[in-house]
């Protein structure tokens, strides 16, 4: 098998939920400051008379956010859009949400620690609806990029032991789908996107070449960390949302960065299992055995290395 090369790991998307608070610092339900709800209005009354997305005052990290022409459905009146993040803004009047921000992918990729993106996150949105505000984690993406493990051509049809949710837990094998491309593997997702855990394994050179190619900016980051410049990375992503994140206590944003760890390895597994000894993890990569018990079936070198995460709290 050849040599396993993390190239990239770390938070891949981050949403965030923002409240007003009281004099105590804790959330509540209160309607947007009326002078920012009729300064909204005017911006997208015109961008809808332009038919395109206008510049507002608002800027982070000098990079100006645009009014879209429309919201979004529910609750999500007004939206803001830039190439570092996006913000969806409420009137406050159905949920003590008034706001809803995701850090661009680019964003988190460029600060040396996820702390320092929530910070600075924050003070921009200090600015823009006020001092008194609460910030909570809405969904969480963590992904390893890996070189020396192709997935297209291991045994991926019984080779992965997840729990699946459905009405009840489960173990499993298997993906739920699996996604090729010009008779080749490459996609594998473990769980429905909107599942509390879910899990998306995928060919992320392919994926940039032919979907995203706004996103060579990776090369560069995959370089610095030892990547060749030709060999294929792929990616072990998995999305965790509000539902999971609150099952595990995890509310306010300034948590977030010292659970990093602590959420991959239920995720991945740790590396010396469970405190019973067996194997752990919602999802991992095993050998087999004659233990007609897959759940004990050991893990497969190739997902021991892969499933590396340093924090970047």
């Amino acid at each position: 098998m050849p040599e396993i090369q993390i190239v990239g790991r770390g938070v891949d998307t981050l949403v965030l939920n923002v409240c007003y608070t009281n004099d105590c610092l804790q959330p509540v339900k209160r309607e947007l400051e009326e002078g920012l709800q009729r300064e909204l209005n005017q911006l997208q009354n015109m961008a809808r008379l332009s038919e395109a997305p206008v510049p507002t005052q608002w800027a982070f990290k000098g990079v100006v956010l645009f009014m879209q022409e429309k919201g979004s459905r529910g609750q999500w009146r007004w939206i803001l859009r830039s190439p570092l993040l996006s913000i969806a803004v409420s009137r406050g009047c159905l949920s003590r949400v008034i706001a809803q921000v995701r850090l661009s992918s680019e964003y988190l990729w460029s600060c040396a620690y996820l702390a320092e993106a929530i910070v600075e996150v924050g003070m921009f949105l200090y600015g823009m609806f006020g001092d008194f505000l609460w910030f909570q984690v809405s969904e969480v993406d963590l992904c390893a990029d890996v070189v020396g493990w192709d997935v297209s051509q291991v045994n991926w049809q019984e080779g992965f032991v997840s729990r699946a949710v459905s009405d009840d837990v489960h173990v499993g094998s298997g993906p739920d789908v699996a996604r090729r491309r010009w008779k080749r593997l490459e996609t594998l997702d473990f769980g429905k996107h909107a599942s509390a855990v879910s899990c998306c394994i995928y060919h992320k050179t392919a994926e940039i070449k032919e979907k995203s190619p706004t996103k060579v900016w990776f090369h560069d980051l995959w370089k610095r960390n030892g990547w060749d410049g030709a060999s294929e990375v792929w990616r072990v992503e998995f999305r965790l949302t509000r539902e999971f994140l609150h099952s595990a206590d995890i509310e306010s944003a300034e948590d977030l960065p010292d659970h990093i760890q602590a959420l991959w390895e239920y995720c991945a597994g740790r590396p010396g299992g469970g405190a019973d000894g067996w194997p752990d993890g919602w999802l991992r990569y095993v050998t087999p055995t004659t233990d007609k018990t897959r759940a004990r079936w050991p893990v497969h070198p190739a997902w021991s290395d892969s499933g590396r995460l340093c924090p970047r709290g």
